[in-house]
């Protein structure tokens, strides 16, 4: 029952700079991105991919002047008219500098929506109803100024809709006593044995080391596409 997310399209590999910091670059010809980065993906979106991450990366070949998460060109005429997507698109962390620093944050996000992006994806910190509240009004007022038509917000809502709707069905259908078999399965094979085992008469005590719950990870995620 997991939506697997293929990432960063169109191909993050052949790159020495941290898109957390900078606008990374692939300068290669579109002959070789065909060739090389766009195979997994194929592959991918072939088996059922869910979800495609975009890449906050410049590829000249493709588009000389947008990165990937704001490009119309690598979103929505590659993605999905050449490669046949028609699953939620999600950008990678909307708050890194690739992004932040060259465009700002609310404007970032109104140029990944009207480049093809279903969803933003928001880290680093960030994850507060305010910064959620800004990046709605963002959109708003671009809708409202004629820069972001309805039509494609209405378009971005629906794949949120249909994935959490397809999460939803998924963990209705689940057989809950066959996953624990599995699990109890996957458990006894990920341990080995070596050595003397010492022999525990008193209680054991289990400590379990969680992260932080936010919009990501927890049981609460106020802002994502959990139904």
């Amino acid at each position: 029952g997991v939506a697997a997310c293929t990432k960063h399209f169109p191909g993050h590999g052949d790159t020495n700079v941290d898109s957390h910091h900078a606008i990374p670059r692939i300068d290669v010809d579109a002959e070789t991105l065909y060739k090389r980065e766009l195979v997994p993906f194929r592959a991918a979106i072939e088996a059922g991919t869910r979800a495609v991450m975009s890449a906050h990366i410049l590829v000249p070949a493709l588009d000389p002047e947008r990165p990937g998460t704001l490009s119309h060109r690598i979103l929505v005429e590659l993605l999905r008219g050449e490669l046949g997507y028609d699953g939620l698109i999600v950008t990678d962390g909307i708050e890194m500098q690739a992004i932040s620093r060259a465009y700002g944050l609310e404007r970032g996000v109104v140029l990944a929506i009207e480049a093809g992006a279903d969803a933003i994806c928001v880290g680093g910190g960030l994850h507060d109803e305010a910064t959620v509240l800004n990046m709605r009004d963002a959109l708003v007022a671009a809708v409202r100024e004629g820069e972001l038509s309805e039509e494609r917000l209405a378009d971005a809502a629906r794949r949120v809709r249909e994935l959490a709707g397809w999460t939803a069905r998924v963990r209705a259908e689940t057989d809950a006593a066959a996953d624990e078999e599995v699990g109890l399965v996957a458990a006894r094979r990920a341990l080995a044995v070596t050595g003397e085992t010492a022999r525990v008469d008193a209680p054991v005590y289990v400590a379990t080391f969680n992260p932080a719950p936010n919009i990501a990870v927890g049981h609460e995620t106020p802002w994502g596409v959990d139904a």
